[in-house]
């Protein structure tokens, strides 16, 4: 697949974003784009190797079983052969999770979290690889580049220092996008957001204060600013979106950004 990323900070809007882009059937090179979800949905109906859970899941309609991708996935018998041939290409992963994880000051009960749900994304990520060729673009909005904030930061613990060296060494383990996207806004209108968001704070993010949030708002954008620095360093594509403004005004931004993109890469 022709994979992309947009990452931000918790209230950026990213997933607002990219559901936006996606429901306007956008198209890179004449082809459309999919989200990882509708990806990770036509992947599993093609496989061939638990029949009866691939003819339940075309009984379902793709707008609602793009809803339930996690749940979907868990009920797949074969996730962890999806896992086994993440990890056959990519071994360095484990020692470098596993050290970090070891080493930082998050809670023990959050790392069983954070390394869960991890693992649980190499799955759907490689059924969603192993379906798609470098022609069909693929959009996350939390992919390799976003799961990184669970990784170095927690929300429950003071803020500790960043290190650079850490986090390119992650980012030299994991698949990287063909163009990451930052979608941005100013800290105290994410803060609003997520106050303001029908299903509340996030699980990692609930209990903290407004200078708890606003603290961690800080790390994160310090976290992807150097995520982003390393992946200029290394010729990847960053698209900056400010996401303070109108969803169309970012939308449009985003539009004309990959249009200059596909006019680059014919």
């Amino acid at each position: 697949m022709l994979y992309f990323e947009l990452i931000g900070i918790p209230g950026a809007g990213k997933s607002t974003l990219m559901k936006s882009l996606m429901s306007s059937n956008f198209k890179l090179r004449g082809t459309r784009c999919l989200s990882s979800d509708e990806a990770l949905i036509i992947a599993l109906k093609s496989r061939k190797d638990q029949l009866l859970f691939q003819w339940a899941l075309s009984l379902i309609p793709l707008r609602i079983a793009k809803k339930h991708t996690n749940g979907i996935l868990n009920l797949y018998k074969h996730q962890n052969d999806l896992l086994g041939s993440f990890l056959a290409k990519h071994r360095k992963i484990i020692d470098i999770l596993s050290n970090y994880m070891q080493c930082n000051r998050i809670p023990n009960d959050e790392k069983s979290l954070v390394i869960s749900r991890f693992f649980f994304f190499l799955g759907y990520y490689q059924a969603v690889d192993e379906k798609f060729d470098s022609n069909t673009p693929v959009f996350f909005d939390s992919a390799f580049l976003q799961r990184s904030m669970s990784i170095f930061i927690s929300p429950q613990t003071a803020v500790g220092k960043l290190y650079y060296r850490d986090i390119e060494t992650y980012l030299n383990a994991v698949p990287l996008p063909a163009v990451a996207v930052f979608v941005d806004s100013d800290i105290d209108i994410c803060h609003r957001r997520l106050l303001a968001r029908p299903r509340g704070m996030t699980k990692r993010m609930s209990g903290l204060d407004d200078s708890g949030t606003r603290l961690f708002l800080t790390a994160c954008r310090e976290l992807f600013q150097m995520i982003i620095e390393i992946l200029e360093k290394k010729g990847i594509r960053v698209i900056r979106i400010q996401n303070s403004d109108a969803l169309t005004t970012a939308l449009d931004h985003l539009s004309k950004s990959f249009s200059d993109f596909s006019a680059l890469h014919r």
